[in-house]
Order: structure tokens, then sequence, then C-alpha cells
């Protein structure tokens, strides 16, 4: 059985003059949450960052187990 064991969502900023993005992790995110908090959570980080900052993007990372005894 799938089992679904954390969700972390990583707020990624451009920098001008740079290629490197400023990364923001939040652990123990909701399961599955929908794109447009996702978008939101990405924009109200973006509103706290210096002004030259960009949101990039938002990355949501899934861990699964899958249980073999169930």
């Amino acid at each position: 059985m799938k089992q679904i064991e954390s969700t972390k969502l990583t707020v990624q900023l451009s920098q001008p003059g740079t290629e490197k993005l400023l990364k923001q992790n939040f652990a123990n995110a909701v399961a599955d949450p929908d794109d447009a908090s996702v978008i939101q959570l990405g924009q109200i980080i973006a509103g706290l960052a210096p002004e030259e900052n960009d949101l990039d993007s938002v990355l949501e990372t899934a861990v699964y187990s899958h249980n073999i005894n169930e």
C-alpha cells in the first residue's frame, strides 16, 4: 500500500546578475496542496524578499512509503 510520508515546498527566487536561485524550504506541508495555494505561497515569499528578486518557481517534493505487509 502506498502512503504519503511528507510533503515539502521549496520557493525559488531569481537574483539579478546570477543564475543561482535563492531557495526557501517549507517542510511538513499538507499532502497534495492545490496549485493556487502553492503559487500564492511563492508570491507571498517573493513579496518579502528584496525588490530585485523575482519568483522563479515553487517545487513540491512528496515522499511516499510502499508497505508490503498491507
